[in-house]
């Protein structure tokens, strides 16, 4: 019989093989697991987290600090220290080492002292050593100083966004959307890094402060300190008017849409919020086309080179109202919770109105609107309700609007602010004819009453 606790070991060994701590869904005599299985042996499968990688990680030192978002970046993967393992082989009595791209950037060679317990690595600078089980709240200067003391850093010089308008805000907090903080590479102005010319590089640290680009390159772009200009090089592919060509940052460039998708990062999916329901709005089929200054204020003839509230550092959109949204005096309200989380509420556009559900409306959301999302079918407002039960359809009194069927075919006059009223079609035999007042509400001339207040 085999002893008790090797009974055990192989009953966790078998279930850490069905799992691997790279949380892939593996199969082992025909079981599958979700990767949680590492926590057999290490981590704490009842910890509340969403990353299976999380609750593996063993609880000693500052494990947990590294697969957590903190203050400086996302959570760092596990192989940038440690080997993935893929079965149970990595069950050795030893902590293996592996370290990753970002431990090794800019040639630093990581390792670690298991006498002093200390780290060596690119993550927290060439020099500092950090102990590893100690518990300490880190700051700019744990890393580097501030500024750090490598030219062509001024020490009287403690605007960090001047140089890394990408990686820092004007307001000296770290820019967690951009994500250019702790990548491995230094984003700045003389400094820039190899491929820097590339759109994916520069452009996107652009968008998230355009700003910061002129301590070097001058306030009209066209070269500073730096020599090289912006225009010169925007027009040698092709964009010389790039300062107010809309598309050059944002949009489709093929179709000439301004609008998402892309966005200013080139994210296309309806998930994040600089995406979500753009292409819904723009390419609207109950309605026309909403123009951009429905939701934004107008950029028309905006020069991002002078119009500083345009590219103004924080990656963010402004959501400002125009008169449609606020169609009889109503007050719109737009709430965006995070990168993938927004809303709007309170808008004429979505029910607003006489009649309306007055719905809040994820702007993240997928699902397509239709007649009962912002108004009953029929509205329960006026004589609706009696005229549908006499069998009246919608476009007996809003021919210009909808067909028989109730689909939108004037979208030109849907969600336009005004409620549309014109006679057609048949009723009971008849062709239903006549004349609606705005000022008194009231039908004349019709076969089915005569003159008649609604």
């Amino acid at each position: 019989m085999a002893h008790p606790k090797r009974l055990l070991l192989c009953v966790a060994l078998t279930a850490l093989a069905a799992a691997g701590c790279d949380g892939v869904a593996r199969t082992v005599d025909g079981q599958s697991s979700s990767g949680e299985g590492c926590t057999t042996c290490h981590g704490d499968a009842t910890r509340v987290t969403a990353s299976p990688l999380e609750k593996a990680a063993p609880a000693t030192g500052v494990h947990l600090a590294h697969l957590q978002n903190s203050t400086f970046r996302d959570p760092l993967a596990c192989s940038e220290c440690h080997p993935v393992p893929t079965s149970v082989a990595h069950s050795n009595k030893t902590v293996d080492f592996a370290w990753g791209p970002l431990a090794s950037a800019r040639g630093v060679t990581p390792s670690y002292d298991p006498a002093s317990k200390t780290c060596t690595n690119a993550c927290h600078g060439a020099s500092p050593s950090p102990a590893w089980t100690a518990e300490v709240t880190l700051d700019c200067t744990s890393c580097h100083g501030h500024p750090p003391a490598s030219a062509p850093h001024d020490p009287s010089k403690q605007d960090c966004s001047a140089c890394h308008p990408g990686t820092v805000l004007a307001s000296g907090e770290l820019n967690r959307e951009a994500k250019l903080h702790l990548d491995g590479e230094v984003e700045a102005g003389g400094m820039h890094p190899s491929g820097w010319s590339d759109p994916a590089k520069h452009g996107r640290a652009a968008m998230t402060g355009l700003a910061g680009c002129a301590s070097c390159h001058g306030q009209d772009y066209a070269g500073g300190t730096s020599g090289v200009s912006c225009t010169a090089c925007h027009t040698a592919v092709g964009h010389a008017g790039w300062a107010t060509e809309c598309t050059f940052c944002h949009g489709d460039r093929a179709s000439g849409r301004a609008s998402p998708p892309v966005d200013t990062q080139g994210l296309s999916l309806v998930s994040n919020v600089s995406v979500g329901a753009h292409d819904a709005h723009v390419g609207a089929t109950l309605a026309s086309p909403m123009a951009c200054e429905t939701c934004h204020p107008s950029r028309t003839g905006s020069d991002v080179r002078t119009d500083a509230a345009h590219v103004d550092g924080d990656g963010i959109a402004e959501v400002q109202f125009g008169a449609l949204a606020k169609t009889g005096g109503k007050t719109p309200v737009y709430t965006r919770a995070g990168a993938t989380s927004a809303s709007c509420a309170s808008t004429y556009c979505h029910g607003n109105f006489s009649g309306g559900t007055v719905a809040t409306t994820s702007w993240t959301s997928t699902t397509a609107m239709t007649c009962t999302s912002c108004h009953g079918a029929p509205p329960a407002t006026g004589e609706h309700t009696r005229h549908v039960g006499a069998g009246l359809e919608c476009a007996n009194c809003h021919a210009s609007v909808v067909d028989a069927s109730s689909a939108v075919t004037g979208p030109a006059l849907h969600v336009n602010g005004t409620k549309n009223v014109q006679f057609g079609g048949t009723w009971n035999g008849r062709t239903v004819t006549g004349s609606w007042s705005t000022s008194s509400r009231t039908c004349s001339g019709l076969a089915c009453h005569g003159s008649q207040t609604w």
